[in-house]
């Protein structure tokens, strides 16, 4: 849900306040992504083990994890494109300025 617009109003010391709709737009959120990493650990391994076979396992799990969804996050950079300004390693001294006050106005037209 996004929520929608206000509007900033003067009020002096004997006016009423301007009470404004509180609105919302959904926004769709597109769930096509479904990643995992399974292992299994059999009770006689289990049984066998002097340490926690669940908890040894689980940290380079949740890192693979981490790195695939780092990937597939990665991957959705194309579709921002249109929100950028100057050009990737083109940032001198002479044009950073000019860079940073270009993507800050893209930001602010976005509302980011």
């Amino acid at each position: 849900m996004k929520p929608g617009e206000f509007t900033s109003y003067r009020k002096d010391v004997g006016d009423n306040v301007t009470v404004q709709d509180a609105t919302a737009t959904n926004v769709p959120v597109v769930l096509n992504q479904h990643a995992h990493v399974s292992f299994l650990i059999r009770d006689g391994e289990e049984s066998k083990s002097f340490k926690d076979l669940v908890a040894e396992y689980m940290q380079p799990a949740m890192l693979a994890q981490a790195r695939f969804i780092d990937q597939v996050i990665l991957g959705q950079y194309p579709q921002f494109l249109q929100y950028q300004y100057g050009g990737a390693g083109l940032l001198t001294s002479t044009n950073g300025k000019s860079f940073i006050l270009g993507t800050r106005t893209i930001m602010n037209k976005n509302k980011a």
